[in-house]
């Protein structure tokens, strides 16, 4: 099951359980705890060597300092759909342990705290779904070890290289179904481990000269459902077997085909408009 998305795939298991407000239960292998507040720490009857747990439909408007420290041992945490707009500084303290935060379908516009330094281990971040509309606004120091940042469905109209510095490991960036217009010179450079970047259903029209310096190690690049008319083929050539989806867009495939057939390093998705 795809761990970017495990908490939702289990709402319709949870609607044939008789579950009251407030209450957590135990399905498979995961806590999943359904209204709950985080007023007084973590719910009762939730086992403190739990390693999975997912909080959903709550009225949490605030994640307090020490939300989780009864929770040490925990590696997977969702915080989805609980409306969400701030986290206090300290609240993910004592979390050491913890590899993925999903934080999907809230109502969070900036974290400009340093919320995340206690967890060194965290490799999968889920922002989507929010109202962010400043990458600028999230910060990511402490996040050495991310390598896949989701931030899908958000307001971001604008990405700056100086975005992502706080993120070397990252290998997956995908940033779907969001406002971005340009992709400008050098915005992935400090990316250079990064292997999939996907700008699917933007408004990207333009692709700046060296927008993709830096990186070494791309090997998907999404692009489709936007409004390019050219594709930079000879700039990404020197990405071995690059994959890029550049469907639904305004470029004019034979053209693009026509790179390719120079550069057969290429494998591009494309379909010429109706």
């Amino acid at each position: 099951m795809d761990k970017k998305y495990f908490c939702l795939k289990l709402v319709f298991l949870i609607a044939t359980i008789r579950c009251s407000h407030g209450m957590c239960l135990d399905v498979r292998d995961i806590t999943v705890c359904v209204g709950n507040k985080f007023i007084k720490g973590v719910p009762e009857r939730v086992e403190t060597n739990r390693t999975k747990i997912c909080f959903m439909h709550g009225e949490n408007s605030n994640i307090p300092k020490n939300a989780f420290i009864l929770l040490p041992k925990i590696q997977y945490l969702y915080l989805n759909l609980t409306n969400i707009i701030t986290i206090s500084e300290g609240a993910f303290n004592k979390l050491e342990n913890l590899t993925t935060l999903g934080l999907h379908g809230n109502r969070i516009t900036e974290m400009d705290q340093p919320i995340f330094l206690s967890l060194r281990k965290l490799t999968t971040l889920d922002l989507s779904g929010n109202d962010i509309s400043n990458v600028q606004k999230i910060n990511f120091r402490g996040l050495r070890n991310l390598k896949d940042l989701i931030l899908v469905h958000n307001y971001i109209t604008v990405i700056k290289k100086e975005d992502f510095q706080s993120l070397p490991k990252l290998k997956q960036l995908d940033l779907s179904l969001n406002y971005i217009e340009t992709i400008n010179t050098d915005t992935f450079s400090s990316l250079q481990f990064l292997e999939t970047l996907n700008l699917n259903y933007n408004k990207i029209t333009t692709i700046d000269d060296g927008a993709f310096n830096g990186m070494k190690k791309l090997t998907s690049l999404k692009l489709r459902g936007n409004f390019l008319q050219c594709v930079p083929t000879q700039e990404l050539s020197r990405f071995p077997g690059l994959v890029i989806d550049v469907r639904d867009n305004r470029a004019d495939c034979g053209e693009i085909r026509s790179e390719i057939n120079v550069r057969r390093n290429l494998t591009i998705l494309c379909e010429t408009p109706k």
